[in-house]
């Protein structure tokens, strides 16, 4: 009997993870700007949105960015491109492929009051309610990779 409620039990655990690694997700939900937001830091349980000045030019940023977050391991960029307003990129864990959606945005100038265009990061997880600090880790992680190019609130 125990034999059975262990295989029981790895199977729905194999189940499970097969349908995380293989379940479709819907790009375009996740491929939308923030609402727009002052400079700082906003922690969810689901997520994390950094708002940034920025020392260089909206155009280098877009490249800067772009480069630091394609360095990060499991990620590929899924939904944008360098010219559009919103780009979105998919990070997968190590061990059982959770995937969790950064998108990158720009504000214009005047959106919150800003003289100048902001970066927006916001991560975000696709599954469970609660992402332990992963995507705030992740995304201050990029943000120190950028150095200089970002002014910390």
């Amino acid at each position: 009997m125990l034999d059975y409620v262990i295989a029981l039990a790895i199977f729905a655990v194999l189940a499970v993870v097969i349908y995380i690694r293989l379940s479709p997700s819907d790009i375009p939900k996740y491929n939308q700007c923030a609402e727009p937001r002052e400079i700082g830091d906003y922690n969810f349980d689901a997520g994390f949105i950094a708002v940034r000045a920025m020392t260089i030019s909206e155009t280098d940023m877009r490249g800067a960015i772009n480069r630091v977050i394609l360095q990060t391991p499991r990620t590929r960029r899924v939904a944008g491109t360098l010219e559009s307003n919103a780009i979105t990129y998919e990070t997968r864990s190590l061990l059982f492929g959770f995937p969790d959606f950064a998108t990158v945005s720009f504000l214009q100038p005047r959106e919150v009051g800003n003289e100048t265009p902001l970066l927006v990061i916001d991560s975000r997880l696709r599954f469970g309610l609660y992402g332990m600090g992963v995507n705030r880790r992740r995304v201050l992680g990029w943000l120190e990779q950028l150095g200089p190019l970002t002014v910390a609130p």
